[in-house]
């Protein structure tokens, strides 16, 4: 279920439906998820039988493009031990070539996942457009219960 705002699928949330909310967690959430301090957010995502995180391989390679090694490694740990791996294909739908990135990421949340988590308000909007359920982490976290 695609909801353009509002509260998280609420049949998809609860861990009696038997299937967790997928969510794509964008490449930006990982700095944050790091960033906290005690380690509620990431402890959260990985208990969590609620919600299934997942991201593309678009953002696997843009945490390999960042130039900082310790940064990297601890990036990449947190992406690949912590979300599943789709596909970002049909990307073309979504977006101009300008922002070719952002635009799998969104296909690939559109066709793999139940919702994006973006700190970018501009994607967090073109996802909406598409109708694809769009929040941040504060308002991701606060509703899956996470941290």
């Amino acid at each position: 279920m695609r909801r353009r705002d509002g509260p998280l699928p609420a049949g998809k949330r609860r861990a009696g439906r038997g299937r967790p909310l997928k969510a794509m967690l964008d490449t930006n959430i990982f700095d944050l998820i790091l960033a906290d301090e005690h380690g509620r957010l990431r402890a959260g995502l990985e208990d969590s039988q609620r919600v299934a995180p997942y991201v593309c391989e678009v953002q696997l390679e843009e945490l390999v493009g960042i130039e900082d090694e310790a940064r990297r490694a601890a990036l990449l740990e947190l992406a690949r031990g912590l979300c599943r791996v789709v596909s970002s294909a049909d990307a073309a739908a979504f977006g101009a070539a300008k922002h070719a990135r952002d635009a799998a990421i969104l296909a690939a949340a559109a066709n793999r996942c139940d919702c994006l988590v973006t700190q970018d308000a501009g994607l967090r909007e073109q996802a909406r457009r598409h109708g694809v359920a769009a929040f941040s982490l504060a308002e991701f976290a606060a509703q899956a219960g996470l941290g």
